[in-house]
């Protein structure tokens, strides 16, 4: 994947020692995206569905978190919270149903 130097992330990787083969700092390349970095939706509750989201998710908050790193930016201001993520007339039922708890005490 090409990064904003135009170097592949790979290429960045191997350049841990300077050409006289001592360690340099090498600055961490976050990889040019053409969309904005989206997470992933819970709309289904099955334990399969909630596997695969998990690991969105991780995908998610990992690539958020490379993003704020290079920009410096506050990673809990731009991390979208899992409760938005809900499809929101499941996450009533739950409530109701399943947690027995008002909807707007979920946070």
């Amino acid at each position: 994947m090409k990064t904003r130097s135009g170097r592949t992330t790979a290429d960045t990787l191997r350049q841990d020692h300077d050409d006289d083969g001592s360690e340099g700092t090498a600055m961490m390349n976050v990889p040019i995206t053409s969309s904005a970095i989206l997470p992933p939706w819970v709309r289904d509750i099955s334990h399969a569905s909630l596997v695969q989201w998990k690991k969105k998710r991780r995908e998610y908050e990992d690539a958020i978190s490379a993003l704020c790193s290079a920009s410096g930016e506050d990673i809990s201001k731009a991390l979208m919270t899992v409760k938005s993520t809900f499809d929101h007339t499941l996450l009533k039922m739950l409530c109701k149903y399943d947690w027995e708890v008002p909807f707007e005490s979920i946070t």
